[in-house]
């Protein structure tokens, strides 16, 4: 889910040019003799690209976008491992260039017949090593990966591909469309229905996470067989050997989305858990607003403290591409396993709960 997470508006990718030539840092992007402004990069930039990059692992992310003059986009992406699609979406969104730099925001994304609003849409800002009328080369900063991409025409389509047979579907980062928060709600309270949201959902969540990730023991079988047992549907499966997701809705369905919007991802070791198994369970909250979020997170800590130990509540604020991200933090304990490493936090509108087994 990570890469797909990394992509959502990382319009990449992949074309080799025989003539491209690479601007300096401390310049702006150029095509090898001429400065660009912001106006000229966006002008260039307008249109139809398309692009393939291939991981080590042989995934390949292939997509084609179309910017618009006005500042809107709509980019099909999809993943392909062995000629087979395992993952793709439509998502919609808005760019343009800013001080030399390639900006995007996504807004929403298509599932089933529907597009759906990003609860917390990213801003990205991508710096632009070369552009011309046909070829373009950019680098994603927090990833340090750079990507290249080349125009096609108006009649361009991407080849078609036969589905995996277990198809998984993606886009389990969004949030669903209803605004649970009243726009004449103070800043500092939940509207009536946010409330309802979050304590119906916040209760079945910790519910749920005590019994798939604590219970036991966060071991990479005994979460398997919970998830299955309760019916969740797995996605994403085969698509990275050591890690597993489950949606407890039917990711085609908008109308399931609003009930019980829960992601569970287990990955199974792995150098970044020294070859542990993590058992992670997201919820989406009711608003992005750091205000509003003290007011969910004062309402999940209290549901955690039923079945946990619940650490001292850390609050981090810093900048993230330019914008204010703030983080609400605490670690978890459960007495009949000690030795378990477990922590709550929240950031831009969603809730984790994870959970590391001791061996």
């Amino acid at each position: 889910m990570l890469r797909l997470l990394a992509f959502l508006s990382v319009l990449a990718i992949y074309y080799a040019g025989n003539t491209l030539l690479t601007a300096s840092a401390e310049a702006a992007p150029s095509t090898g003799s001429q400065q660009l402004s912001d106006k000229e990069i966006a002008a260039l930039l307008t249109g139809r690209w398309t692009g393939i990059y291939t991981y080590n692992d042989g995934e390949i992310y292939e997509f084609l976008i179309n910017r618009k003059a006005d500042g809107s986009y709509l980019i099909e992406y999809r993943s392909i491992l062995d000629g087979v699609i395992i993952d793709e979406a439509v998502e919609t969104g808005t760019w343009g260039v800013e001080g030399g730099e390639y900006t995007s925001q996504p807004t929403a994304v298509k599932v089933g017949n529907e597009f759906l609003e990003f609860r917390s849409p990213g801003n990205y800002r991508y710096e632009i090593l070369f552009i011309d009328g046909t070829n373009f080369r950019y680098r994603e900063k927090r990833l340090d990966m750079e990507f290249e991409a080349r125009r096609v025409d108006d009649n361009f389509q991407l080849t078609p591909l036969p589905y995996a047979e277990s198809y998984p579907d993606t886009n389990l980062e969004m949030a669903p469309t209803t605004d649970h928060n009243n726009s004449q709600q103070s800043i500092n309270e939940l509207s009536e229905e946010a409330h309802t949201y979050i304590i119906e959902t916040g209760a079945e969540f910790v519910a749920r996470y005590h019994e798939i990730c604590i219970d036991t023991g966060a071991r990479a079988d005994a979460v398997a067989t919970r998830a299955d047992n309760l019916g969740w549907k797995r996605v994403n499966e085969g698509r990275r050997k050591n890690i597993t997701s489950w949606a407890s809705f039917d990711i085609h369905d908008a109308a399931e989305m609003q009930r019980l919007p829960f992601i569970l991802e287990l990955t199974e070791g792995g150098a970044n858990y020294d070859n542990k198994s993590s058992c992670m369970l997201t919820m989406w909250g009711s608003s992005p607003a750091p205000e509003i979020a003290t007011v969910e997170v004062e309402l999940l800590i209290a549901f955690l403290k039923e079945k946990l130990s619940v650490g001292e509540l850390s609050v981090s604020d810093k900048n993230y591409y330019e914008g204010r991200i703030v983080e609400y933090r605490a670690t978890l304990r459960d007495s009949a396993h000690p030795n378990l490493e477990a922590a709550y936090f929240w950031r831009g509108g969603a809730h984790w709960l994870t959970a590391i087994s001791s061996d």
